[in-house]
């Protein structure tokens, strides 16, 4: 599967854009368009890159373009280090000016949620955060295009059945996930299809401490003789995984990955 790309991301950005109020837009010199950046913390392997790619987005569409209908971007960063706490600093100093947040993280985006609908500013949370903020009619300031975790975890059991949920009847499948809000956002989903179509769900928490050292989770999953692995996976924790896997013996055509887990600089 694809990771969701910049070219996305911008498309939303436009769009929000698009759907301000012209007289808004008009009295304004910039367009501020905020970002809560990770380039430090355990997940910057991830966020540096995510981080340049849209920064230099920016910078080309001012370049190239003279901004948007010519009004030129103001692209702001702030640095979060993954951290909640310091990601609600951000927010609340870009809340006034910036077109939109992006929180960059699903605990960040549960935090945001309730705070941006108040403040009526849109977050923009791309291929990550709740899936259920997808509903506009319940969530009207938040996008996360082009699909959420939950479109990604019935993709994924999609791909492991050949498009045909009932031949995952009485199969055992295991979730390895990186345990906290990221990792846990497929698991209500993969249960009512568990549920649905008599499958068994393992999910196998992986803490962020052990995320290059994951001989205990793959010890347990080789006692369990799963039929498929589904890699719920961020930053080093993929390349951990495959480390684990082929020291198992597993085979790699049993191991499906979200996007997250197919960041070369990961694998």
């Amino acid at each position: 599967m694809t990771t969701p790309t910049t070219k996305h991301l911008l498309r939303a950005v436009l769009l929000l854009g698009m759907i301000l109020p012209a007289p808004v837009l008009a009295a304004e010199d910039t367009l501020t368009v905020a970002n809560m950046t990770f380039r430090t913390g355990p997940f910057a392997d991830a966020g540096t890159p995510l981080t340049d790619g849209q920064r230099d987005y920016m910078l080309m569409l001012n370049e190239r373009d003279g901004g948007i209908n010519g009004i030129r971007l103001n692209y702001d960063e702030c640095e979060t280090g993954f951290s909640v706490d310091k990601a609600l600093e951000c927010y609340d100093k870009a809340k006034a000016s910036s077109l939109v947040t992006q929180p960059w993280s699903p605990a960040i985006t549960l935090e945001l949620l309730p705070k941006a609908s108040v403040d009526k500013v849109p977050v923009l949370a791309p291929g990550y955060g709740f899936s259920a903020m997808a509903d506009g009619r319940r969530f009207p300031w938040a996008f996360n295009p082009p699909v959420s975790y939950w479109d990604g975890a019935s993709m994924m059991l999609k791909g492991i059945s050949g498009d045909d949920l009932d031949n995952l009847r009485g199969k055992k499948i295991v979730l390895l996930h990186l345990d906290g809000p990221y990792g846990e956002e497929p698991i209500p989903l993969l249960q009512a299809y568990a549920d649905s179509f008599d499958f068994t769900l393992l999910p196998v928490p992986v803490a962020a401490k052990e995320m290059q050292s994951q001989s205990v989770q793959w010890a347990k999953i080789k006692a369990e003789r799963p039929d498929f692995v589904l890699l719920w996976g961020w930053g080093a924790m993929n390349a951990g995984a495959l480390v684990e896997a082929v020291k198992s013996g597993f085979a790699m055509d049993r191991l499906v990955g979200i996007w997250w887990s197919a960041h070369d600089d990961d694998d």
